[in-house]
C-alpha cells in the first residue's frame, strides 16, 4: 500500500468569477455528426468562494493523499469518442461504462445511474474504491453527477485530480493508455521532446448547497502557433485545438476558409468556428495542417482566473494525436514522441465545397 500525493503542488484561490452556481448538464445528443465538430469534457474553473466549511476534493496537493493499491498493468485498450480516448474502471468493485480520460477536468465526475451497485456520492464525495491501469485508489474524491447524454456510452470523467499521481502515456495511434509505462513503443521516429510545466491553478467553488475545493492540475505551456507564442493549456478531454477568438480571427484575416459548428460538451451545445492552423509549434516538434476551433471566451477566461495568467487556448488531440504523449505529473515533464507514420490520423474537414438540395418546383 502507498500513499501518493502530487509534488510540490498547493492550494491557491481563484478571484471569483460571480454568483453563478457550478452545475453538470448532459451533453446534447448530437445529430448528423459528420456536420458537428465534437469538443469533449472542457470544464470550467469553479468559482472561489470566501472562508467557508469546505469539502476538500483534492489528491495532489501536498496536504491531501490518496492511497493506491496494486501496480500498474501495462497498455490498457482504450475506445475512443471523437478522437479523445476513454478509459475501462472499476468503482467499488463493479464495472460499468468508460471514464473519458480529461486533463482538462480539475475533478472526477461519476454517473451515479451508471453503477447503481456501487457507492457513488449524489454530488461531491469518495467512492471506496475506484480502480483503472492496474492501480486501485482507496477513498478517491469524486463527483457523482450525470455529465454526458445516455446514448454516450460515458459514465463521466477521469479528472486531473487522479491522473496527477501518475506518469500517464496516451497513445492515439495503438488505443492505449498506460500509467507509469516501462515497455518500449516500437515504430516511432526519432522526435523525442520534453517539456517541463509546473502545476497550476486550483481553487473552490459550489455544487449545489455542497462547496468543494479542487487541486492544482493545469499543465500551462507556451505553444507557437503559425510564428506567435501563445500560452495554452494541455487538455486530453478536448477533440481539437480550442484559441481564443481574438487569435482564432487573426489567423483567419488572411481569408482562409472557415467552417460554422455546433461543439457539444460537458455544459451543452454551444456555436462555434473551426479552420485549419498552418503550423503549430511545441518545443522542437509541430504540427502543419492541423484543424483548431473557436468556441467564445468564457472558457478560457475563467481558467485564466484560476491560473492568473493569460490563456489563450486548449491544446487538444488534433495535435496531441500526433505523438506518443506521456504527461509526466510526478517529474513535471509532457514528452512527446512523433510516431513513424501518420496512418492512424483520419483527416477531418475536408469535402466537397458544395450540397445539393431538393427545390421545389416554381
Amino acid at each position: 500500500m502507498r500513499e501518493r500525493g502530487c509534488r510540490n503542488s498547493r492550494w491557491s484561490r481563484a478571484p471569483s468569477l460571480g454568483s453563478r452556481p457550478l452545475t453538470w448538464q448532459p451533453a446534447v445528443r448530437r445529430s448528423r455528426p459528420e456536420r458537428r465538430a465534437v469538443l469533449l469534457a472542457v470544464l470550467t474553473v469553479l468559482p472561489a468562494l470566501g472562508c467557508i466549511a469546505t469539502l476538500s476534493l483534492a489528491g495532489c496537493n501536498s496536504g491531501s493523499h490518496v492511497q493506491v493499491e496494486g501496480m500498474p498493468t501495462g497498455p490498457v485498450s482504450a475506445a475512443t469518442r471523437a478522437g479523445v480516448l476513454v478509459m475501462p474502471v472499476v468503482v467499488d468493485g463493479h464495472t460499468g461504462p468508460p471514464l473519458l480520460v480529461d486533463t482538462g477536468s480539475p475533478v472526477t465526475i461519476i454517473n451515479p445511474a451508471m453503477f447503481p451497485e456501487s457507492r457513488v456520492p449524489g454530488g461531491a464525495g469518495t467512492v471506496p474504491t475506484l480502480a483503472f491501469g492496474g492501480v486501485t485508489l482507496r477513498s478517491p474524491p469524486v463527483i457523482g453527477s450525470a455529465v454526458f447524454d445516455a446514448t454516450s456510452g460515458l459514465a463521466g470523467i477521469l479528472g486531473g485530480d487522479q491522473l496527477c499521481q501518475f506518469a500517464t502515456t496516451f497513445n492515439y495511434r495503438d488505443g492505449t493508455i498506460e500509467l507509469d509505462a516501462v515497455a518500449p513503443v516500437a515504430d516511432l521516429a526519432a522526435e523525442d521532446v520534453s517539456v517541463p510545466f509546473a502545476l497550476e491553478g486550483g481553487g473552490a467553488g459550489r455544487l449545489g448547497s455542497q462547496v468543494v475545493r479542487f487541486p492544482a492540475t493545469r499543465v500551462s505551456l507556451d505553444v507557437t502557433i503559425e510564428g506567435v507564442v501563445h500560452p495554452l493549456v494541455l487538455d486530453t478531454g478536448a477533440s481539437l485545438t480550442t484559441l481564443r477568438g481574438s487569435v482564432f480571427t487573426a489567423l483567419s484575416g488572411d481569408g482562409r476558409g472557415r467552417l460554422q459548428n455546433t461543439f457539444g460538451g460537458v455544459g451543452g451545445a454551444s456555436a462555434g468556428a473551426t479552420m485549419r492552423a498552418r503550423i503549430i509549434s511545441l518545443a522542437a516538434v509541430q504540427v502543419t495542417d492541423t484543424p483548431v476551433a473557436t468556441t467564445g471566451d468564457q472558457l478560457l477566461d475563467a481558467i485564466a482566473t484560476e491560473v492568473h495568467h493569460p490563456v489563450d487556448g486548449l491544446l487538444g488531440v488534433s495535435f496531441l494525436r500526433e505523438f506518443l504523449v506521456t504527461l509526466d505529473y510526478p517529474n513535471r515533464t509532457v514528452r512527446l514522441r512523433r510516431y513513424a507514420t501518420r496512418d492512424h490520423v483520419a483527416v477531418a474537414y475536408r469535402r466537397v465545397g458544395f450540397t445539393l438540395g431538393e427545390r421545389a418546383p416554381t
